[in-house]
Protein backbone atom coordinates (compact mmCIF):
# COMPACT_ATOMS: atom_id res chain seq x y z
CA UNK A 1 0.00 0.00 0.00
CA UNK A 2 1.01 3.62 -0.96
CA UNK A 3 1.18 4.57 3.04
CA UNK A 4 4.08 2.26 3.70
CA UNK A 5 5.97 3.91 0.38
CA UNK A 6 7.73 6.94 2.67
CA UNK A 7 8.44 4.36 6.23
CA UNK A 8 10.22 2.08 4.37
CA UNK A 9 11.78 4.54 2.05
CA UNK A 10 13.07 6.02 5.29
CA UNK A 11 13.97 2.60 7.03
CA UNK A 12 15.75 1.27 3.83
CA UNK A 13 17.74 5.13 3.71
CA UNK A 14 18.70 4.95 7.43
CA UNK A 15 20.25 1.46 6.49
CA UNK A 16 21.63 2.44 3.43
CA UNK A 17 23.60 5.59 5.68
CA UNK A 18 24.91 3.20 8.41
CA UNK A 19 25.90 0.44 5.78
CA UNK A 20 27.53 2.88 2.74
CA UNK A 21 28.25 5.94 4.92
CA UNK A 22 26.31 8.27 2.69
CA UNK A 23 27.16 11.79 3.31
CA UNK A 24 25.40 15.05 3.86
CA UNK A 25 25.67 16.36 0.30
CA UNK A 26 24.35 13.18 -0.98
CA UNK A 27 21.68 12.83 1.29
CA UNK A 28 20.24 15.98 3.19
CA UNK A 29 18.03 16.32 -0.11
CA UNK A 30 16.54 13.01 0.64
CA UNK A 31 16.33 13.05 4.16
CA UNK A 32 14.47 16.28 4.00
CA UNK A 33 11.90 14.81 1.57
CA UNK A 34 11.20 11.49 3.61
CA UNK A 35 11.46 13.38 7.27
CA UNK A 36 8.33 15.90 5.74
CA UNK A 37 6.19 13.00 3.44
CA UNK A 38 6.74 11.19 7.21
CA UNK A 39 5.75 14.30 8.80
CA UNK A 40 2.52 14.70 6.52
CA UNK A 41 1.89 10.93 7.18
CA UNK A 42 1.78 11.85 10.67
CA UNK A 43 0.02 15.21 11.12
CA UNK A 44 -2.89 14.00 8.22
CA UNK A 45 -3.47 10.39 10.43
CA UNK A 46 -2.64 11.81 14.28
CA UNK A 47 -5.61 10.69 17.08
CA UNK A 48 -5.12 13.55 19.15
CA UNK A 49 -7.12 11.64 22.47
CA UNK A 50 -4.84 8.78 22.32
CA UNK A 51 -1.92 10.10 20.47
CA UNK A 52 -1.67 7.06 17.68
CA UNK A 53 -1.07 7.29 14.31
CA UNK A 54 -4.51 5.46 12.33
CA UNK A 55 -4.99 3.33 8.48
CA UNK A 56 -8.39 3.97 7.70
CA UNK A 57 -9.09 0.39 5.42
CA UNK A 58 -7.67 -2.93 4.93
CA UNK A 59 -5.85 -1.71 1.26
CA UNK A 60 -3.49 0.10 3.24
CA UNK A 61 -2.77 -2.30 6.01
CA UNK A 62 0.34 -5.08 5.29
CA UNK A 63 -2.35 -8.02 6.43
CA UNK A 64 -5.34 -6.79 4.71
CA UNK A 65 -7.05 -10.09 5.06
CA UNK A 66 -6.07 -10.21 8.95
CA UNK A 67 -9.79 -11.46 10.92
CA UNK A 68 -9.54 -7.62 12.65
CA UNK A 69 -10.86 -6.05 10.25
CA UNK A 70 -14.05 -7.82 10.22
CA UNK A 71 -14.12 -7.08 14.15
CA UNK A 72 -14.10 -2.87 13.34
CA UNK A 73 -16.63 -1.29 13.50
CA UNK A 74 -14.99 1.94 11.78
CA UNK A 75 -12.38 1.94 9.47
CA UNK A 76 -10.00 4.02 12.31
CA UNK A 77 -7.53 1.27 13.48
CA UNK A 78 -4.21 1.93 15.33
CA UNK A 79 -2.33 -0.83 13.33
CA UNK A 80 0.12 -2.21 15.47
CA UNK A 81 2.09 -3.73 12.13
CA UNK A 82 1.92 0.21 10.44
CA UNK A 83 3.05 1.86 13.83
CA UNK A 84 6.21 -0.59 14.31
CA UNK A 85 7.11 0.31 10.66
CA UNK A 86 6.46 4.19 11.18
CA UNK A 87 8.54 4.32 14.48
CA UNK A 88 11.34 2.44 13.14
CA UNK A 89 11.11 5.11 9.97
CA UNK A 90 11.19 7.57 12.06
CA UNK A 91 14.30 6.44 14.53
CA UNK A 92 16.34 6.10 11.15
CA UNK A 93 15.86 9.53 10.27
CA UNK A 94 16.88 10.70 14.10
CA UNK A 95 19.95 9.07 13.36
CA UNK A 96 20.74 9.99 10.52
CA UNK A 97 19.43 13.77 10.79
CA UNK A 98 21.47 13.54 14.10
CA UNK A 99 24.38 12.53 12.27
CA UNK A 100 24.03 15.94 10.10
CA UNK A 101 22.77 18.56 12.63
CA UNK A 102 18.95 18.64 11.52
CA UNK A 103 16.80 19.90 13.56
CA UNK A 104 14.86 17.09 14.82
CA UNK A 105 12.54 18.47 17.95
CA UNK A 106 9.44 17.32 16.00
CA UNK A 107 10.28 14.04 14.73
CA UNK A 108 11.68 13.22 18.79
CA UNK A 109 8.34 14.52 20.13
CA UNK A 110 6.04 12.33 17.72
CA UNK A 111 8.32 9.27 17.84
CA UNK A 112 8.56 9.12 21.92
CA UNK A 113 4.49 10.06 22.04
CA UNK A 114 3.83 7.49 19.27
CA UNK A 115 6.27 4.33 21.27
CA UNK A 116 4.24 5.61 25.23
CA UNK A 117 0.67 5.42 23.38
CA UNK A 118 1.69 2.41 21.55
CA UNK A 119 2.70 0.82 24.27
CA UNK A 120 -0.87 2.36 26.78
CA UNK A 121 -2.79 1.00 23.97
CA UNK A 122 -2.39 -1.73 22.42
CA UNK A 123 -0.31 -3.70 24.63
CA UNK A 124 -2.49 -6.83 26.28
CA UNK A 125 -0.88 -8.10 29.11
CA UNK A 126 -2.77 -11.32 29.01
CA UNK A 127 -1.88 -12.25 25.29
CA UNK A 128 1.52 -11.31 25.74
CA UNK A 129 1.53 -9.13 22.35
CA UNK A 130 0.17 -6.19 20.50
CA UNK A 131 -3.53 -6.09 19.01
CA UNK A 132 -4.67 -3.56 16.66
CA UNK A 133 -7.07 -0.24 18.62
CA UNK A 134 -10.21 0.52 16.99
CA UNK A 135 -10.00 4.23 17.98
CA UNK A 136 -14.00 4.90 17.11
CA UNK A 137 -14.86 1.78 20.01
CA UNK A 138 -11.58 2.84 21.73
CA UNK A 139 -10.67 -0.38 22.27
CA UNK A 140 -8.34 -3.05 21.49
CA UNK A 141 -8.97 -5.39 18.85
CA UNK A 142 -8.33 -9.28 20.22
CA UNK A 143 -7.17 -11.06 16.87
CA UNK A 144 -5.15 -13.90 15.91
CA UNK A 145 -2.97 -11.65 13.54
CA UNK A 146 0.98 -11.99 13.93
CA UNK A 147 0.75 -7.49 13.50
CA UNK A 148 1.79 -7.62 17.05
CA UNK A 149 5.04 -9.00 16.73
CA UNK A 150 6.10 -6.40 14.75
CA UNK A 151 6.58 -4.12 17.38
CA UNK A 152 9.47 -6.35 19.25
CA UNK A 153 11.49 -5.85 15.83
CA UNK A 154 10.88 -2.03 16.52
CA UNK A 155 12.22 -2.17 20.06
CA UNK A 156 8.52 -1.21 21.14
CA UNK A 157 8.65 -3.60 24.31
CA UNK A 158 10.88 -3.10 27.24
CA UNK A 159 12.27 -6.00 29.03
CA UNK A 160 9.61 -7.74 30.57
CA UNK A 161 6.91 -7.03 27.49
CA UNK A 162 9.47 -8.62 25.11
CA UNK A 163 10.29 -11.67 27.38
CA UNK A 164 6.13 -12.09 27.15
CA UNK A 165 6.09 -11.59 23.89
CA UNK A 166 8.62 -14.23 23.23
CA UNK A 167 6.27 -16.86 25.74
CA UNK A 168 3.65 -15.73 23.40
CA UNK A 169 5.15 -16.56 20.01
CA UNK A 170 7.01 -20.13 21.69
CA UNK A 171 3.75 -21.13 23.21
CA UNK A 172 1.32 -20.51 20.01
CA UNK A 173 3.41 -20.63 16.74
CA UNK A 174 6.79 -23.15 17.86
CA UNK A 175 5.08 -26.59 17.92
CA UNK A 176 6.43 -29.87 16.73
CA UNK A 177 3.96 -30.11 14.22
CA UNK A 178 5.47 -27.00 12.18
CA UNK A 179 8.22 -27.29 10.01
CA UNK A 180 10.91 -25.21 10.32
CA UNK A 181 12.23 -25.41 6.65
CA UNK A 182 9.61 -25.77 4.71
CA UNK A 183 9.83 -28.25 1.39
CA UNK A 184 8.69 -29.00 -1.78
CA UNK A 185 9.89 -32.65 -1.13
CA UNK A 186 7.51 -34.97 0.28
CA UNK A 187 10.22 -37.28 1.03
CA UNK A 188 11.57 -35.10 3.70
CA UNK A 189 8.08 -34.71 5.25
Amino acid sequence: PHLYYWPLGAIFFGRAYHEYGISPDAGLALFRSLSAKIKTILSSRWDTTTGLIFIQDPAESLLPDSDFWAQARRQRIADPAFLALLIHAIENLIVVGGAWQQDLRDLIQYNELLIHSTNEHLWNETYGTYFPYDLEQNQQIVSDSIAGLLCWIADLPDQTRAEAMYRTLANNFVHPQHFYFPTNCVTEI
